[in-house]
């Protein structure tokens, strides 16, 4: 058995164009105008359970600090924290704390910014004595 040659030549070959045969497609789906209709709504307003609680005449309990600052701010509504607490002879933490509360409280606010700004004492008849 002896090996056998292939006895094909290579074919030389001209790429052609080829001309397509698909033409474009325009798309079958035209835009549809449509109007919303209002949806009827199968839920009803719900009532809170809660009735609100009335707090605004009610004496909210202060800490002495608290009262001490209120006293001061109500004498002098343009002095810094650090100024209220030498007068207080308070820690300058325990006097931003106390506002905090106060302001929480709904007792005191500030008006203006922190450099021109002023305390207002909102309701003085609502601590406790």
């Amino acid at each position: 058995n002896e090996p056998v040659e292939p006895e094909n030549e290579p074919v030389e070959t001209e790429n052609e164009p080829v001309e397509s045969k698909n033409e474009p497609v325009e798309p079958e789906n035209e835009p549809v105008e449509t109007e919303n209709e209002p949806v009827e709504s199968k839920n009803e307003p719900v009532e809170p359970e809660n009735e609100p609680v009335e707090t605004e005449n009610e004496p909210v309990l202060l800490s002495d600090s608290e009262k001490t600052i209120l006293h001061i701010l109500a004498c002098y509504p343009n002095m810094t924290r650090e100024e209220l607490a030498k007068k207080a002879s308070l820690s300058l933490a325990t006097v931003k704390r106390s506002i905090l509360s106060l302001r929480e409280k709904g007792i005191l606010t500030r008006i203006g910014g922190d450099r021109h700004g002023k305390w207002m004492v909102l309701h003085p008849d609502r601590t406790a004595k």
